[in-house]
């Protein structure tokens, strides 16, 4: 090879270096930041030391604000961490747990079920795939999900691995907190944890025993929730499936979900069933109807710590 040739190569290789190096850095300042809905729980998961989680916890806001992994560690030494966002649903989940077994060997996964009856194209809406793949790293599993979940359409699979594209026009809204979003906000959440102190009165429907419309498992989230299974049992974790208390969870939700977990010999926990034995009170325990604040989270936490002991030691 002639030196004339080296040095092409050289500066090929060096322009697309330089390429790619402003590439990614406008499209971080570019793709919407979000404190409480996924943003920085993402960010930290892949900071974490290697191996260093013995919980895995995957899906929606209802465990951000309802499993408090700092008290887990303190009172129980479980370390725990939750990798979810808003909206996270079991195809997404499935996803997200893929991505975390290539730096961590957690010995329990547990993962929200509280969007299992919820139709697919709710689920998987634009604002949702923002939380859900921008802050992912481009890899395989990326592009698989993206193709599953986009039903192989190639517009949404390029637009979301490459989202400057999606977010070009944002330059007009940006602001300093888009330059320091992940220094200004590094202590916003814990190990995936959001405290929220505010206190608002629910009425629970399971609690009211309101049975509630009777809906079906689709064939697609019954697919996620067996491939989580299968995952799992091939990398010898244990797996439990897990609803935290919300106003519109029913007992025929709770019944439905029970009996395929049953019948494809699944755990799962409906902390809904629990609430008199936790101490939950309906009245200080709720952020909001959805959400648990940060009384809620303690009692839902010293829960699964005497459970996940007893478990795992």
């Amino acid at each position: 090879m002639s030196k004339k040739t080296i040095k092409h190569i050289l500066k090929a290789a060096a322009f697309i270096t330089v390429f790619c190096i402003l590439f990614l850095g406008l499209q971080q300042i570019l793709v919407p930041k979000y404190r409480s809905d996924g943003t920085l729980n993402t960010s930290d998961f892949f900071q974490l030391e290697e191996n260093s989680i013995d919980v895995l916890l995957l899906g929606s806001s209802q465990i951000v604000c309802g499993v408090d992994t700092p008290r887990l560690k303190q009172y129980y030494g479980i370390s725990a961490f939750n990798f979810c966002t808003s909206g996270q649903f079991p195809e997404i989940e499935e996803y997200y747990l893929k991505e975390a077994l290539k730096t961590q060997s957690p010995r329990l996964v547990i993962c929200d079920v509280s969007s299992v009856f919820m139709p697919f194209e709710k689920l998987a809406n634009k604002q949702a795939m923002t939380y859900f793949y921008t802050t992912m790293p481009f890899d395989r599993y990326k592009l698989e999900s993206l193709y599953n979940v986009s039903n192989g359409d190639p517009g949404t699979v390029f637009m979301y691995t490459f989202p400057l594209f999606l977010f070009s026009s944002r330059w007009k809204e940006l602001s300093t907190d888009d330059l320091t979003f992940y220094t200004k906000y590094k202590f916003y959440t814990v190990n995936g944890f959001l405290r929220r102190d505010i206190k608002t009165p629910v009425t629970l429907a399971f609690v009211e025993e309101a049975d509630g419309e009777i809906y079906e498992l689709s064939d697609r989230m019954k697919d996620s929730l067996n491939r989580i299974s299968e995952i799992c049992d091939e990398n010898g974790m244990e797996l439990l499936f897990l609803k935290i208390p919300s106003d519109e969870w029913t007992r025929n939700d709770s019944r439905v979900l029970n009996e395929f977990m049953t019948e494809n010999g699944m755990e799962f926990l409906d902390l809904s069933d629990k609430i008199t034995e936790m101490g939950l009170d309906t009245e200080h325990d709720f952020f909001e109807p959805t959400h648990l604040n940060l009384y809620g989270a303690a009692k839902v936490s010293d829960y699964l710590g005497e459970i996940i002991e007893e478990n795992l030691n």
